[in-house]
């Protein structure tokens, strides 16, 4: 990580470009989350240095799960028969899941005002 510093920014000459088969970045829709799946150090650089945006070149959308599951924080439950799913294993992953469909709805009543 430190030679990526000592190689690659604006400080050093080689500003931050975009590499296709390096920067491999993934959206999750809602969350609006970005995954680095490529391309860890010098995406790195580029987040703390923020000299150029990254290209999304994934999306995954979760929107549709929300019509099928939701989470207590214990378990995983079908929406429409309540059925017990599967218990959670991480709390603090059902509870971005659960802060994904609060931003859902929240752009749905947005795009419902402006109608």
């Amino acid at each position: 990580m430190i030679d990526a510093f000592k190689e690659i920014g604006e400080a050093v000459g080689n500003k931050w470009e975009h590499q296709p088969i390096n920067h491999k970045v993934c959206l999750i829709k809602p969350l609006n989350i970005a995954v680095i799946e490529n391309g860890y150090h010098s995406s790195s650089i580029n987040i703390i240095t923020n000299e150029s945006p990254f290209k999304v070149t994934s999306c995954l959308d979760l929107t549709p799960i929300y019509n099928e599951i939701f989470t207590d924080g214990v378990y995983f439950f079908d929406k429409k028969s309540s059925t017990k799913l599967a218990p959670v294993r991480s709390v603090e992953m059902a509870a971005i899941f659960e802060i994904g469909r609060i931003i859902l709805d929240d752009s749905e009543k947005a795009l419902d005002i402006d109608s």
